[in-house]
């Protein structure tokens, strides 16, 4: 059996913003990016959200088996 070492895993929450007139753009190229991250090797999870107070703003969540990853 394989033991993970989760002290490894590395979890990132980052914010993005775009100018109001760059919004659906920048929401597509956000959206465009989910299956291919979500492929990549040492990928554990990878959600876009929009942000609750900023209609300009989304919020990503990923996590990462390790810093190679």
């Amino acid at each position: 059996m394989t033991t993970l070492d989760k002290s490894a895993e590395r979890h990132l929450l980052v914010t993005v913003r775009s100018q109001p007139v760059h919004r659906q753009r920048v929401q597509e190229l956000l959206l465009e990016l989910i299956d291919p991250v979500r492929g990549e090797p040492g990928c554990l999870y990878y959600h876009l959200f929009a942000h609750a107070d900023d209609p300009n703003a989304f919020v990503l969540v990923a996590g990462w088996a390790n810093d190679e990853a």
